[in-house]
């Protein structure tokens, strides 16, 4: 069973206090089931230098008619290790379905280590918490900056969901 995402997001940093605006829409399309979109809008700020907080919030629409909103926080810094560096992320969202048997708690923290500018290494764990499912889900990823703007980068996820057998394994390619 195969599932193509479409995706597009962007961010806006502004104003004296380095404020962020981010927005993105995705579209799901399995093979089988219903067409998900998904828009997303975000706002926070650089609360030091390296450092930022942003809330966000998402729209799910499926086409079948259900639909969820999720509400989410999330925290990431950069810290220098003088040869390199290395980014952290932590983050919570709890999503609330429309027909009230959706909902859940999604928890995430991850790690990209820069050996030098141009090279990214990251390791991410994320858990689901929902009322009928419990998934881990473990993510390798590397990224290569073709540009200072410019990343080319690959990834490999895999989930297992504790109540069921229907384990997934996905991989991405991108260019953002």
């Amino acid at each position: 069973n195969d599932i193509d995402d479409v995706a597009v997001s962007g961010r806006l940093v502004f104003g004296e206090g380095n404020w962020i605006v981010d927005a993105g829409y995705l579209n799901t399309d399995p093979d089988q089931g219903s067409e998900i979109d998904t828009f997303t809008i975000g706002g926070g700020k650089y609360i030091t230098d390296t450092t930022t907080l942003i809330l966000s919030y998402a729209n799910i629409d499926v086409d079948d008619g259900d639909e969820a909103d999720v509400y989410g926080i999330d925290l990431d810094t950069l810290l220098d290790l003088g040869e390199g560096s290395i980014k952290l992320h932590g983050g919570y969202s709890k999503a609330e379905a429309d027909e009230g048997d959706g909902d859940a708690d999604f928890y995430a923290v991850d790690a990209t280590w820069y050996p030098c500018n141009s090279l990214g290494l990251g390791v991410g764990y994320g858990y689901t918490d929902g009322e009928n499912t419990e998934i881990d889900t473990y993510r390798v990823a590397a990224e290569w900056f073709i540009s200072e703007s410019v990343a080319a980068s690959i990834a490999y996820t895999q989930s297992d969901d504790d109540n069921s057998s229907a384990d997934t394994d996905s991989y991405l390619v991108g260019i953002t």
